[in-house]
């Protein structure tokens, strides 16, 4: 399943190959099956939302808006999905790129803010 999502973030379909998932009393019984980006999108459309509030709240205990924001750095494996980053560019409207790193543990991070007399700028690393 792991490698599914892997592959639907770059195709739109992908092959789900899960070997004796159970045993019944005929033996061990597998699962493979193809599975479209657009079928992937419907069945994680709740989790992809359920990261949109932490997102604000980090926002917000940071005490900036999305005119504060220059930029976005998405953390973190499931940041590559495509639906997570149109669910970030439709927040915030604001160029995007991700990063790989080792903080996947992070949630809706607010890292790091900079601020000169001619010059604000804000990053924001978003982890899954």
């Amino acid at each position: 399943a792991e490698k599914a999502k892997k592959e639907l973030s770059s195709a739109q379909q992908a092959n789900v190959n899960l070997p004796f998932i159970t045993v019944n009393e005929n033996g061990p019984l597998h699962l493979t099956m193809d599975i479209t980006r657009a079928k992937f999108d419907q069945l994680t459309a709740d989790l992809v939302q359920q990261t949109i509030e932490p997102m604000r709240k980090a926002m917000a205990d940071a005490g900036v808006t999305n005119n504060d924001i220059s930029k976005v750095i998405l953390v973190g494996g499931s940041t590559r999905i495509p639906a997570v980053q149109e669910a970030v560019k439709n927040i915030q409207e604001k160029s995007r790129s991700r990063a790989s790193t080792r903080m996947n543990a992070l949630l809706s991070v607010l890292l790091s803010r900079q601020e000169s007399s001619q010059v604000k700028s804000t990053t924001c690393f978003f982890s899954t």
